[in-house]
């Protein structure tokens, strides 16, 4: 995903084709809080793009601000939430619960979902 996703004036984030598994264009509407942490993601991936000298607008980057090697960190976040679920017993904690526990939220704080064709 990269920085220019975001539509911090309508609150959207414009998740293009390329990027998603369907190729589909979807509008996902985001929260102030959203926004608020997203400029400051920004703000620290440029500071550690400056010091690394790379030059990229992912929004999500490693800590030498490279892209991110998406299957070798899904596998790396999986086992990281793996231990944590076993070390502080709590039960169905997978990236998918995470997701989908953050559009129910989105959902019950009134978000609808929005789809290009």
């Amino acid at each position: 995903m990269r920085e220019s996703h975001i539509d911090f004036k309508n609150k959207i984030l414009n998740l293009t084709g390329d990027i998603m598994k369907n190729h589909k264009f979807l509008k996902l509407p985001i929260d102030d809080q959203l926004i608020d942490l997203f400029k400051v993601l920004i703000e620290q991936n440029n500071k550690i793009r400056t010091y690394y000298e790379q030059e990229n607008d992912f929004l999500f980057v490693t800590m030498k601000g490279t892209t991110i090697n998406t299957s070798s960190t899904n596998n790396a976040i999986s086992k990281q939430l793996n231990k944590y679920a076993k070390r502080y017993e709590l039960p169905n904690i997978n990236p998918h619960a995470i997701r989908r526990a953050f559009a129910k939220n989105l959902y019950d704080k009134g978000a609808r979902c929005c789809v290009d064709f």
